[in-house]
């Protein structure tokens, strides 16, 4: 009888323990990270490929992302983008291009986003579409991007970048 109702306890008390176990908080991406271009594999593409820096800030239910890039005439360029979880952000760029951005963060320590990019001028005819995976390093100091890009002629790169918080 003793060892029935201990059994029953033990089992009670996992069924407890698991039904109000505490989830991992997301990891907090925020910070201003730059690009370690010595790091990074751009293969035969050019660093414009790749924002110079990333300024996220991050709290949990959404991502905002201030980009600086380097255009390719060597310019240096800023825009910022706010994503949220499930939620299709459409922007038109300053070229009037129509993006198209998914933004999806699953239970890890990873964050993807996905979006398209019209030619200019002609918003239902998809130039480009780009899938960005951002990790975060375990002692949080790197960040690292894998982007691949498929252009609409069929021409396609994937380069990897390699972010350090300053």
């Amino acid at each position: 009888m003793k060892n029935s109702l201990y059994s029953l306890l033990l089992i009670g008390g996992l069924f407890f323990t698991a039904a109000f176990k505490v989830r991992p908080e997301k990891t907090n991406f925020s910070g201003t990270w730059v690009l370690n271009i010595s790091k990074s594999d751009f293969g035969d593409s050019p660093t414009y490929v790749l924002q110079k820096q990333l300024d996220i800030t991050d709290n949990s239910t959404s991502i905002k992302i201030k980009y600086t890039a380097t255009t390719e005439a060597g310019a240096d360029s800023v825009f910022v983008l706010t994503y949220s979880q499930g939620k299709v952000l459409d922007n038109l760029t300053a070229e009037k291009r129509t993006q198209h951005f998914k933004f999806m963060r699953p239970e890890s320590d990873d964050f993807t986003l996905e979006h398209s990019s019209s030619f200019p001028q002609k918003p239902d005819s998809e130039e480009y579409h780009t899938f960005q995976q951002f990790h975060i390093s375990a002692d949080r100091k790197q960040l690292t991007l894998d982007k691949q890009v498929k252009v609409y002629n069929g021409y396609a790169y994937t380069v990897k970048g390699v972010y350090e918080k300053k």
